[in-house]
């Protein structure tokens, strides 16, 4: 099943243009920036269920490099 997307002219340009140096098609670049993009969102979701979300992050406690280094037994 096929998808159709708009592009903005400024997009299409640029890819148009990587395609003319490049030799490789459009649907190269859509579909290697797409696989790019979805990574990035999978680490940000994954990392959500982890932590919990952006919003919350201010509740939680930080701790600083030297209060790690004593909890894991690192100090010099």
């Amino acid at each position: 099943m096929g998808t159709m997307i708009e592009l903005p002219d400024k997009v299409e340009w640029y890819i148009d243009t990587l395609v003319e140096e490049t030799g490789r098609s459009k649907e190269f670049f859509i579909e290697d920036l797409l696989w790019r993009m979805m990574e990035d969102v999978e680490d940000y979701y994954r990392a959500i269920q982890v932590i919990g979300p952006p919003e919350d992050l201010w509740k939680r406690r930080t701790y600083s490099s030297e209060e790690i280094k004593r909890e894991l037994g690192l100090e010099d």
